[in-house]
């Protein structure tokens, strides 16, 4: 099975929030989510959880996972569900085997463009944004892309030092440049030829790194990444349904 876009979303949610005009844009797009299993329904209700209305921990993922059925249905593109619990349902940091099921769901649709978030102030995050990173290093082929998760846009510095920790693996970072036809939101091209020289440039919206070193060839790498910078919260949510952990 071979698709045109595969995107890696952390979370339910994640994804449709942080690149959803990037998946629109890619029918039959597949949106692989690790950390979407359904906890049992015993125990305390998490702070967020309880905060959103919902009365059990089961309840909150099934209507989650409701949500991302309708937006992906929006958006025309496929959901793959690892099954992993979100941390706020675990008793440990650690979550073996999440690497392994994520290389065999890349590998399985062969895409040929990836895009993953940046791993942003969250540990599930950070665990897909690495596993993703992982296969990469191994299988260095397609397009790569890598997106802002929504909640975690208003730091800057976050996403600085992810892009700057890019660089010093040895790939190279350069931002997605606006597509034609919209002077307000910045839609994501994902047709746009691998970045050959060092740097991630800023958006024009707000600061960034206007160069983060490194050259795409070190370490032996020889792929580059695109970054999808997050735009307005209008265009990051264009053309699906809102998945939010609050209900109605």
């Amino acid at each position: 099975m071979s698709v045109e876009l595969l995107v890696l979303s952390p979370h339910l949610e994640d994804a449709v929030l942080g690149c959803g005009e990037l998946i629109a844009r890619h029918r039959g797009a597949v949106v692989v989510t690790p950390f979407a299993g359904i906890p049992e329904d015993t125990g305390v209700v998490p702070p967020w959880d309880a905060a959103c209305g919902f009365g059990s921990r089961r309840e909150a993922m099934v209507v989650r996972r409701r949500e991302e059925r309708r937006a992906l249905e929006r958006l025309d593109a496929e959901r793959c569900w690892l099954g992993f619990l979100d941390r706020q349902y675990r008793r440990t940091d650690e979550v073996p085997g999440v690497a392994l099921k994520v290389a065999r769901a890349l590998r399985r649709h062969r895409a040929r463009r990836v895009a993953l978030p940046l791993g942003l102030l969250n540990l599930d995050h950070l665990l897909t944004h690495r596993a993703g990173l992982g296969v990469l290093r191994r299988e260095p082929q397609g397009e790569w892309l890598v997106y802002e998760e929504p909640q975690f846009g208003c730091a800057p510095e976050a996403v600085e030092a992810a892009l700057s920790r890019l660089a010093a693996a040895g790939l190279g970072v350069a931002p997605l440049p606006p597509s034609r036809g919209s002077p307000t939101r910045r839609r994501p091209r994902s047709s746009a030829t691998p970045a050959t020289g060092a740097g991630a440039a800023a958006p024009r919206r707000r600061p960034g790194p206007s160069a983060t070193g490194g050259s795409p060839r070190r370490r032996g790498f020889s792929r580059s990444i695109r970054w999808c910078a997050r735009g307005p919260r209008r265009a990051a949510r264009a053309g699906a349904s809102r998945a939010s952990r609050a209900r109605g």
